[in-house]
């Protein structure tokens, strides 16, 4: 019994400091902004432990509707806070890779709300945006552009969304979650 305790301390021990040995590089903390798909945004991400980050974000974002005659569009202010876990960081690292600014693929669980501030709009008609919040779990890649500090990343995902009518119920909604933005990090 000793002998089995003692044999998996030292193996517990030895996975310790292989597993420290293995995160030579921490995730960096880093303040972004950027050009999304359909708008423009800062973040900023902080490291909270191996291979786990939370992101905070302010977004303006833009939307485009019409039809044959007309197309306008409206753009409103989203606030949002994302977790993000880093799962291929450490082989990257070790690999040799280019993990400046967390260029890695990650899992994340975003919540955005999207109130009705600073909205502008090109339609004539009374359009305004209506309060929503969103839940979007997303698989994502995040690479450099060469050296610098230009980044990329593509993601895609599900968006659980509910609209929060002023005057009429809660609507629950389901859609595709599409990330793809170009940032540079400060």
């Amino acid at each position: 019994m000793k002998k089995t305790l003692c044999c998996a301390i030292l193996a517990i021990t030895a996975l310790g400091i292989t597993t420290v040995h293995a995160q030579e590089k921490p995730l960096e903390k880093h303040f972004e902004a950027g050009v999304h798909l359909l708008g423009v945004g800062i973040s900023y991400e902080y490291p909270i432990i191996d291979q786990l980050t939370v992101l905070g974000k302010a977004q303006y974002q833009m939307g485009i509707f019409g039809n044959s005659d007309y197309v306008d569009y409206i753009a409103s202010l989203s606030l949002g806070i994302e977790s993000r876990y880093y799962y291929n960081y450490n082989k990257r690292v070790q690999k040799g890779k280019n993990v400046k600014h967390n260029a890695a693929n990650f899992f994340s669980l975003g919540f955005d709300y999207m109130p009705d501030l600073l909205t502008s709009t090109s339609s004539s008609e009374n359009i305004r945006v209506e309060k929503s919040s969103h839940l979007s779990p997303m698989w994502n890649i995040r690479r450099n552009i060469g050296q610098s500090n230009f980044n990329y990343e593509a993601g895609i995902g599900l968006d659980f969304y509910k609209i929060h009518y002023d005057n009429a119920p809660t609507e629950n909604k389901t859609g595709p979650a599409i990330r793809l933005s170009i940032g540079y990090n400060f």
